[in-house]
């Protein structure tokens, strides 16, 4: 270095990986010093973050080859151990591993034992977004992928035993594997025959649960079911079976997670686009029934009427473009999708969403003062209608009665490209809740949030502050009159961005169906955690 004499520090990076930093001495120098380092090779570099008088700077890459002379290790699930009721939602289930330092018959193992973290994983961990064209008739190959979170993780004890307990898995099969993540003396190493069980869902009472559905663009829906992005074009045009952001491409490249979306007893064809003929249709569950909502035609202006847009069995095609030959989906499905698999009961799922409304006017709750918005006022009218004529609109009503269990609300970017809207946001949402709460008599009526994550918010001052207003309304330390019946969804890890099929469209989530089943997907999850509480 020369100039000025430099201060500060310097970061050392293994690739694009941080390893530490070190003190710039009076020698102009930085030392960094890790055992860490895994087998192979490394591409080392030193960066310089600068000061007032030095400008940063990087080093050439030093390439370091590192022999891994650490002792093999074996990784085993042995058993869970489930709650009073079996493998029930909601109850603990305590998984148990352990790792061990492999040995023949000959000689016993020898060295150091085993210590560290060992990381519990659902379904193997797999990437649940794979980016590309499944059909390999196309010539296409996955260009990255997101992972699935870790279940959790525990430290083994002295036994190189590790525990978790769990109590938030979804009804249906689950498939946990566990990986070691090794020490000084131990390689890591992953459990090779995953263990495997079901959970059920909780006794039911024989109540018709009725999920509210509501809020924009995006609460309807513009998720792309088989036709998915090109990715050679330019603004990757939605023309290809299978495509980048299709649920059918989230389907096929996951088939031990997603298959039970699919019906091949049923199948679909779409008439003039290559690989298009004879595909699994979707499966349509009548133990979740939609009535949906919006203006007629899909046309958000306020002046036209709102009307029954779809009634059935909860499928593909309820999402805004209800009318496509393959339709959207909108959070309905994933949301709806797990109350199938999680409750008991019959579930109607009423869904009451436009284009383009923001909460401080379009949906303005009573309690905020002000001209009463015309969208609460249709939320609430249309609601009223459907629940008034339970078997004209769901006939899996029978008469034993209903209750209002929950609430899903996806909406705000109308209110997030208005900085006097998002000010007032936190204020708007809250008594939203407790106005609705008190109309349809349901006073712990749960309410799940998924926030407006879309277009880059992390980029965007004010998408971050709504994205923290929707999150603030479910702190319980801001809101304890909400604790345990309120809870918001952070949907940015949604956004996929170029892999998707109409990239241009940020604000309706690039109209990726991955996208709109994750989001109703995890909000789904949530209402169910929130439904076991008391």
């Amino acid at each position: 270095m020369t100039g000025a004499k430099p201060v500060g520090k310097i970061v050392f990076l293994d690739g694009d990986l941080p390893l530490g930093t070190g003190d710039v001495n009076t020698d102009s120098k930085a030392s960094f010093t890790t055992s860490l380092l895994a087998g192979g090779s490394h591409s080392l570099t030193a960066k310089y973050e600068g000061d007032a008088t030095n400008a940063p700077g990087i080093s050439a890459p030093l390439t370091q080859s590192v022999t891994d002379q650490r002792t093999a290790t074996v990784t085993n699930i042995v058993k869970h151990v489930r709650g009073t009721n079996g493998c029930t939602q909601g109850e603990p289930v305590k998984i148990i591993a352990f790792v061990e330092r492999p040995h023949t018959f000959a000689t016993a193992a020898t060295g150091a034992n085993p210590t560290g973290k060992i990381v519990f994983y659902d379904f193997d961990g797999q990437l649940v977004t794979p980016i590309g064209n499944y059909d390999p008739r196309y010539g296409k190959v996955a260009v990255g992928s997101k992972p699935l979170p870790p279940l959790g993780e525990s430290l083994s004890n002295d036994n190189h035993v590790a525990t978790l307990t769990v109590s938030n898995l979804a009804c249906g099969s689950h498939s946990i594997s566990a990986r070691y993540e090794g020490d000084l003396n131990n390689l890591p190493s992953s459990s090779v025959a995953p263990l495997v069980f079901n959970v059920k869902p909780r006794p039911g009472n024989g109540k018709l649960k009725v999920f509210v559905l509501s809020g924009q663009s995006n609460m309807e829906g513009a998720g792309k079911v088989d036709l998915g992005g090109n990715p050679d074009t330019e603004n990757r045009e939605p023309n290809i079976i299978g495509g980048l952001g299709s649920l059918r491409a989230m389907v096929v490249n996951n088939p031990a997670r997603y298959a039970y979306l699919v019906d091949p007893a049923h199948p679909v064809t779409y008439a003039g686009f290559k690989g298009g003929e004879n595909l699994p249709g979707w499966v349509a569950s009548e133990h979740v029934w939609v009535s949906y909502w919006g203006g007629e035609g899909g046309n958000p202006d306020p002046k036209v009427p709102t009307v029954e847009r779809k009634n059935g069995p909860l499928t593909v095609g309820f999402g805004g473009q209800c009318g496509m030959p393959e339709g959207y989906i909108g959070p309905e499905y994933g949301f709806g999708k797990v109350l199938d698999k999680s409750l008991a009961d019959p579930v109607l799922l009423i869904k009451v969403s436009w284009g383009g409304r923001s909460l401080a006017g379009d949906f303005r709750p009573p309690s905020s003062g002000g001209t009463l918005g015309l969208s609460y006022k249709l939320l609430v009218e249309k609601v009223h209608e459907v629940l008034k004529n339970l078997p004209k609109y769901c006939p899996n009503y029978h008469g034993n009665n209903y209750e209002i269990a929950g609430f899903g609300w996806h909406q705000g970017w109308n209110d997030r490209i208005n900085a006097r809207f998002t000010a007032e946001y936190e204020a708007n949402l809250t008594n939203l809740i407790k106005d609705l709460r008190a109309e349809f008599s349901a006073p712990k009526m749960r309410f799940v949030i998924g926030a407006t994550g879309m277009g880059d918010a992390n980029l965007d001052p004010t998408a971050v502050a709504l994205i923290a207003a929707q999150a603030a309304v479910a702190d319980a330390a801001k809101h304890p009159e909400f604790a345990g019946t309120v809870a918001t969804v952070d949907t940015r890890a949604f956004d996929y961005g170029n892999n998707s099929p109409s990239p241009p469209n940020g604000y309706h989530w690039n109209f990726n169906g991955e996208s709109y089943f994750h989001i109703g997907e995890a909000m789904g999850l949530v209402m169910i955690d929130l439904l076991a509480k008391p």
